[in-house]
């Protein structure tokens, strides 16, 4: 394929300019830094700007270590892969095969739930449940033992809903399997072979220019301030929770996947069957944003007729993408700490990725009005999520949204948000869901709501990639 024009210039030429647009794009949304990196085939170009830390204004460079967040599933997902690789694990298999004490308080799930549920979100466990069991090795096993306690939204494989926790629950797989824990695991397995700088523990990250997350001034009303905490408990680094990188590093992991499974040293560690089956789309989104699927566990974004692989991440006040694209080899990596880094990854990195692979850039989601003929009354009620409560109330043609931290949550990490209040106007209709979609953008980009059509109260209405279940009471 030949380059686009765009494209052609040597990227490393662009560093001067790209460095540039990302500080003045800096300027106008809420992130205090950012780091960013793009390659086609062997080429890459590097960039920073901004403080990494507003409390101390030291500068972003392009080897800051920000954490990469979710991006870390499909870290979690490709050890995994070298476990079927090796004939040790079944995408297939009951996770019960080889963790027979996994238990979610449901038999019939605990029995049920497989390999490929879980790399696919699929499980219907509990998605955000975050309990602390400190730094041990054990807190992964801890953590997984504890989901009996949490419940389950649906049953395995029936619906797609965001779930964190499962991935801590492969995580225990390769921590049962591999006999070390996920840290040295990941730094084993991934990150030294792809000569990638990074880590799971604070310790090591304090060695190193680190970003710190910011979050919304909600007491002063002011631009972000630095979040209270670095990270989210240490049993969910499978999910994200704790690893940290450059940008250029997410490139090298990203080139792995482009390479069919060969690190640069020309050793193997994904079989080319295996990088295909983590593209290849299995469970679709019901939902009219930019994800239409999931892989095992790449989420596939739609730009114009391709699904392109990528993931993003965000934990306390530092949200990381990364978009790749096989055909033309070409990869975008964006990393930042502020609220508002969805605007900057759509203002700056997005078009980029298009430059780079001649791709037309996703339709941006918005409202339509007027909305169609939906009986919106039937969405009225509450609805639960582990550590969330939704409240929706309608009044004529608009569905006024309103979230909250649940009583589940009241012993769980919090980034300190308080109740959002929205309003939902009709998107569209098919014959299977209603989507609505938010009148006002939320940092950057229109949130979508969808729930079941037909006549009668819906069970579960899906509030952006998360399902969220009636309550009875």
């Amino acid at each position: 394929m030949n380059a686009p024009a765009a494209a052609r210039n040597t990227l490393s030429d662009r560093s001067v300019e790209l460095t540039q647009r990302l500080a003045g794009e800096l300027a106008r949304v809420d992130v205090p830094g950012a780091s960013f990196a793009l390659a086609r085939g062997d080429e890459l170009v590097t960039g920073a700007a901004g403080v990494l830390s507003r409390a101390t204004g030291y500068p972003v460079t392009a080897d800051s270590y920000f954490q990469i967040g979710s991006v870390t599933k499909v870290f979690t997902a490709s050890m995994v892969m070298q476990l079927v690789d090796e004939g040790r694990v079944g995408l297939d298999e009951p996770i019960r095969t080889h963790l027979p004490r996994f238990d979610v308080g449901d038999e019939v799930a605990s029995d049920t739930i497989t390999v490929r549920h879980l790399l696919t979100h699929t499980s219907g466990i509990q998605g955000d449940y975050f309990a602390d069991f400190g730094r041990g090795t054990d807190a992964v096993s801890r953590y997984v033992a504890s989901l009996t306690e949490v419940g389950m939204l649906h049953e395995p494989g029936a619906l797609f809903s965001y779930c964190n926790s499962g991935f801590s629950v492969l995580g225990l797989l390769l921590e049962t399997l591999r006999g070390a824990d996920y840290g040295a695991l990941l730094a084993e397995r991934l990150l030294r072979p792809l000569g990638i700088s990074g880590g799971t523990l604070p310790e090591e990250a304090i060695m190193h220019r680190a970003a710190i997350g910011h979050v919304e001034d909600k007491a002063g009303g002011g631009p972000a301030v630095p979040a209270p905490v670095w990270a989210l408990p240490y049993s969910a680094g499978p999910a994200g929770s704790t690893p940290f990188m450059d940008a250029a590093g997410l490139v090298s992991f990203a080139r792995l996947h482009l390479a069919g499974g060969v690190a640069p040293d020309g050793a193997r560690l994904l079989s080319e069957q295996s990088v295909a089956e983590m593209q290849r789309l299995q469970a679709a989104v019901p939902s009219p944003g930019a994800v239409r699927g999931i892989g095992a566990s790449w989420a596939l974004y739609d730009w114009g007729d391709s699904l392109v692989p990528g993931h993003d991440g965000g934990t306390h006040g530092q949200y990381s993408f990364l978009r790749i694209h096989p055909a033309t080899g070409s990869v975008a990596v964006l990393l930042t700490n502020g609220p508002g880094g969805a605007e900057l990854f759509q203002s700056f990195a997005q078009p980029l990725f298009a430059e780079l692979t001649g791709l037309p850039e996703p339709e941006p989601l918005t409202p339509v009005r007027p909305p169609p003929e939906i009986d919106l009354g039937r969405l009225v009620g509450t609805y639960r999520h582990h550590g969330v409560e939704v409240q929706i109330d309608v009044n004529d043609d608009r569905a006024t949204i309103t979230a909250a931290p649940s009583e589940d949550a009241a012993n769980q990490e919090q980034d300190g948000e308080q109740a959002e209040r929205f309003v939902a106007v009709g998107h569209s209709a098919t014959d299977t869901a209603v989507f609505l979609v938010t009148e006002q953008p939320l940092h950057g980009s229109h949130q979508s709501v969808m729930f079941p059509a037909g006549p009668g109260d819906p069970e579960y209405l899906r509030l952006g990639s998360r399902v969220f279940v009636r309550s009875a009471s």
